[in-house]
């Protein structure tokens, strides 16, 4: 679980990230959590904590890419 929606955000969305930025002109990279991910699911607790570590991710690399764009 934890692999398949966290590792694999976090490497598409950097390989992406990478892309962008050296052709730049920006890009946009959407990823897609679960309602869980703020509210929290007591029967599911694996897919909760993947989910809330995709919005985790994505902000990490929001904030990265966004200070990477203001340098150039």
């Amino acid at each position: 679980m934890m692999d398949l929606n966290i590792k694999s955000v976090f490497f598409m969305s950097q390989a992406a990230a990478k892309h962008f930025i050296a052709q730049g002109n920006g890009g946009k990279i959407i990823n897609i959590a679960s309602m869980l991910s703020f509210q929290g699911g007591i029967r599911v607790p694996s897919y909760t904590a993947s989910k809330s570590g995709v919005m985790g991710v994505t902000r990490l690399l929001a904030k990265r890419v966004g200070e990477a764009q203001h340098q150039r």
